[in-house]
């Protein structure tokens, strides 16, 4: 049997058309039959995605060696990316994350925590008061940049209106 065949064979025994197996690995239900049937080869890219979409065993898509579902370390990652709906920087992260010694990974793991308590410990008003706190600091540099510049804009005097406006109101 060769690779045209074991791919045909994978998609049967997942009980997938052509259409929704192609579309599982971003390719045309005409292309997976092509594949199929000899007329279009079986590339690296294909056998990647397959291996990746559905737990292949590389080694069993390209020469029939072992069996033909593989729990490898990449399935893991395969089925949590599925799972979590990871792109391919998460998948990364976490590949990552896991390539690293127990140490590192404890100190990130503490990093992490100590964020997550930081933002647990502040109220959603706190959070909110902050944002508009920095977006009036933000305002307030620009304004000055202008005032610098020499360059009076109309939002100094829309300003000074407000501010004349607020004033009028407290006074009555």
């Amino acid at each position: 049997m060769n690779e045209n065949e074991r791919l045909a064979l994978l998609r049967k025994k997942l009980n997938l058309t052509l259409e929704k197996f192609g579309e599982r690995i971003g390719v045309t239900g005409s292309a997976i039959g092509n594949i199929e049937k000899g007329r279009r080869a079986l590339t690296d890219q294909v056998i990647k995605s397959v291996s990746r979409e559905f737990n292949v065993n590389e080694n069993w898509l390209r020469y029939g060696e072992d069996k033909m579902f593989d729990k490898s370390k990449n399935s893991h990652l395969s089925e949590l990316a599925k799972q979590y709906a990871l792109d391919d920087m998460g998948i990364k992260v976490v590949e990552a994350f896991l390539e690293l010694s127990p140490e590192k990974r404890e100190a990130i793991i503490e990093y992490v925590r100590s964020i997550a308590e930081n933002f647990k410990n502040r109220s959603e008003e706190d959070i909110i008061r902050e944002r508009i706190d920095r977006e009036v600091e933000a305002y307030r540099r620009e304004l000055e940049l202008e005032i610098k510049s020499g360059r009076k804009l109309s939002r100094l005097d829309d300003l000074s209106e407000v501010t004349k406006n607020k004033k009028n109101m407290l006074d009555r």
